[in-house]
């Protein structure tokens, strides 16, 4: 698609492009019957039927949290059914997905939907159900492709990740069919944007990046490599004998044995982006420093959690270690520990 005026515009006159495309899209909605129609078809057929009119909100607060989803579809009796949060780069807030879900089972409200670009699928969906997870939500995951997932939500909510580019797909094929040349037109420049934003390699980088503490926290991550490596190498869990930190263009390692086995904990920004909401990972390998079948096989468990929980990079087997959020360095550097201890702990049975 040829770039159209409203996406050649959002990076140079936007701090927000999340804001811009839902108000874009919550206009088309709200405005064109043959829109709304083909939204609410859309996602009745992942889940379950919505009413056919639906009134969408942006910014709706609820006095009962302090969570304001992008957008609340909303019935005729004024009862919320689906809340919605648009994404294209920024992060998760403390309240997504946790607080909306809540949310939506004392309203007895539907669904919670995402919209981001297909390729943050594989670290943004992953997260979601991690959080859900963590807060003690049971998830079962119905479907998982390439531009659509679907959790069922203790048995009563929907969590589903939509991306930009199948909705706004379907939603022309609509206006389309219906001559509405108007609205198309008010479409294709949200296509635009959202195209723009899916398809830029490099994101401009906003003045208040530069001004923030974003320095300070790299040099902290690694700083958390450095305590966990020598607070388990001075518990005897670790050996350090002939082996040296190192930085390197991923990030910085640190290498240590254990049970002989050659491994490293890492703050590694590329498997962070690729892989899992975290900086933080464990590299495992064997004695021979190879790529190691068993100890593959002893972590199936890991492998086949949800989310998925061992990745295998660059012929290693690499598993993300959480940081805890809103809590002291040294609980921190504690649970870290744990994780990677629980890790090792799977790796005893060698049988």
């Amino acid at each position: 698609m040829p770039e159209t005026l409203l996406g050649h515009l959002v990076t140079r006159f936007s701090n927000s492009p999340e804001n811009l495309a839902t108000e874009s899209l919550t206009f088309l909605l709200n405005h064109s019957k043959s829109a709304q129609t083909a939204f609410i078809k859309y996602i009745s057929h992942l889940t379950t039927l919505f009413p056919e009119d639906l009134i969408f909100e942006t910014q709706n607060r609820s006095q009962e949290d302090i969570s304001i989803p992008d957008f609340v579809g909303i019935d005729i009796t004024g009862k919320p059914l689906v809340l919605g949060e648009a994404k294209f780069w920024a992060g998760l807030t403390e309240n997504q997905p946790v607080t909306y879900i809540e949310r939506m089972i004392q309203t007895k409200g539907i669904m919670v939907l995402f919209l981001s670009p297909a390729k943050r699928f594989p670290t943004l969906w992953p997260e979601l159900l991690r959080r859900c997870q963590n807060a003690g939500l049971r998830s079962t995951v119905q479907q998982e492709k390439s531009n659509m997932n679907i959790a069922l939500i203790d048995e009563n909510q929907f969590l589903v990740l939509i991306s930009w580019t199948s909705l706004l797909d379907y939603i022309r094929q609509s206006l389309e069919f219906a001559g509405d040349r108007e609205m198309l037109g008010n479409l294709i420049q949200l296509q635009g944007l959202c195209e723009h934003m899916d398809t830029s390699v490099f994101l401009p980088v906003q003045s208040e990046e530069l001004t923030s503490n974003i320095g300070a926290r790299l040099i902290q991550y690694c700083d958390i490599v450095d305590e966990v490596i020598d607070g388990l190498a001075s518990e005897n869990e670790i050996s350090l004998q002939g082996l040296r930190a190192t930085p390197v263009r991923t990030g910085y390692k640190r290498y240590f044995t254990h049970n002989k086995r050659g491994c490293w904990f890492e703050f590694n920004p590329i498997l962070w982006n690729k892989y899992q909401a975290t900086p933080l990972w464990l590299g495992i390998k064997s004695d021979k420093w190879e790529y190691d079948p068993v100890a593959r096989k002893n972590l199936t468990s890991l492998e086949m959690e949800i989310p998925k929980k061992l990745f295998i990079e660059e012929k290693a087997i690499s598993i993300p270690v959480f940081i805890q959020t809103n809590t002291e360095k040294m609980e921190v550097i504690n649970n870290i520990k744990s994780q990677i201890m629980a890790v090792f702990k799977l790796l005893v049975d060698e049988t």
